[in-house]
């Protein structure tokens, strides 16, 4: 298990700095003021880039109007609310099962987000916002690890090199830890029900 302070730590040394943080908001050490710079965005854009399973959320959708209510561009028929702490839709879900019907993004004039979809009581599956590093695998943090070196590389003087060679490790790390995730993902053939549908029988 790592905290966050941890994970900034092998950031540091994987670009060749070896001073460690012992708390990501300190303001007295520029190490850590570029961690806590960076460190959100990274978790973030690494959470975006897989579904992963610690990430993941089956949740019920409030239905804001109907075809009826109000015409939109387009043939949908449901306007439905983007859940706040979602980062990435894995899939829609009607009838207790992950949809393949089509849906799309749309922002109101109040820059409010939603989902427009022809799914009449949909529920979602998606990647939610995670800060527990305690649950985060030993992969999701060495991917991490090195998307942050990557970004607090040049900040803190590192070479290009090394900036580079984290960015490049990234991608590897990336793809290891989304390999060992989806193998963590068992379901036999033709299963297509969902831990929502589960949940509320």
């Amino acid at each position: 298990m790592s905290s966050v302070a941890d994970i900034c730590n092998l950031a540091l040394g994987r670009i060749g700095i070896s001073r460690r943080i012992a708390n990501i908001a300190s303001t007295e050490q520029n190490e850590a003021i570029q961690c806590n710079r960076f460190y959100a965005h990274c978790r973030d854009e690494v959470l975006e880039a897989y579904p992963w399973p610690f990430a993941n959320r089956y949740d019920e959708l409030t239905l804001l109007e109907t075809a009826d209510d109000q015409q939109w561009a387009g043939d949908w028929l449901y306007r439905y609310n983007y859940p706040a702490n979602c980062l990435r839709i894995i899939a829609l879900v009607s009838e207790g099962r992950e949809s393949k019907l089509p849906y799309e993004l749309v922002s109101d004039d109040d820059d409010v987000l939603s989902i427009l979809t022809n799914i009449p009581d949909a529920g979602i599956k998606f990647t939610a916002e995670f800060e527990d590093t305690e649950k985060f695998s030993a992969a999701f943090v060495s991917a991490l690890a090195w998307k942050l070196g990557s970004e607090i590389a040049m900040p803190l003087s590192a070479t290009d090199q090394k900036m580079l060679n984290a960015a490049a490790m990234y991608q590897r790390a990336l793809s290891k830890a989304s390999a060992n995730a989806g193998n963590e993902v068992v379901r036999s053939k033709g299963d297509g029900e969902s831990s929502f549908t589960r949940a509320r029988g």
